[in-house]
């Protein structure tokens, strides 16, 4: 186990050929109580982050005091732990890098990513979506600049080279049973698929 200078813990469990986290915003709990729950002697190949925001899941604050952390997978952060877990991806770069997250705005579940192409694990997703009438959003045609400049997970997932990057969201004003619920089939997806890459 990592633990982060904020206290947040990188569970490993073999090489991180798949990296789950959650909890970038503190108010957003079911991903975390999702991957709490998964965690297990059982797992293969796995590192999982259940809570980066220590801070604001302690305060029950989407913020890390008045830093949004999705904002702050950049060079520039002055948090030391953020610049800790950039390190620990670029040294252990998983082949697929999953961010659970919910969404104020949504009025169904989906899944985000930048990546528009053939490779496996991207079919499996697509049929996961359409298997489970979740939405699925690409944003293929977004430059370089955007990449190089966005401060999100997943844009620094995309930076550092790493193949598959998702970011899973869940409807916020849902009963958290049934966020829970939609995190864990996440999950079980992500669990079932990383080691068919």
């Amino acid at each position: 186990m990592i633990t982060l200078t904020n206290g947040a813990k990188i569970y490993q469990y073999g090489r991180p050929d798949l990296f789950l986290m959650s909890g970038v915003h503190g108010e957003e709990r079911a991903g975390v109580m999702a991957l709490m729950t998964t965690l297990s002697n059982d797992l293969e190949n796995v590192w999982i982050l259940p809570c980066l925001n220590v801070q604001g899941h302690n305060e029950l604050n989407r913020f890390c005091g008045e830093k949004n952390l999705n904002d702050e997978f950049t060079e520039e952060t002055t948090l030391g732990f953020m610049h800790e877990l950039m390190d620990i991806l670029k040294n252990n770069k998983p082949k697929i890098f999953v961010d659970l997250h919910e969404d104020t705005e949504t009025q169904n579940n989906y899944i985000w990513t930048h990546f528009d192409n053939e490779e496996t694990v991207e079919v499996k997703v697509r049929a996961y979506c359409k298997e489970n009438d979740l939405g699925l959003f690409y944003q293929p045609e977004v430059d370089e600049y955007y990449y190089s400049t966005v401060g999100t997970s997943q844009s620094f997932a995309q930076r550092i080279g790493v193949p598959n990057c998702y970011t899973t969201e869940t409807m916020q004003y849902a009963p958290f049973d049934k966020r829970l619920k939609a995190n864990k089939n996440y999950i079980k997806f992500f669990l079932g698929g990383h080691n068919a890459i």
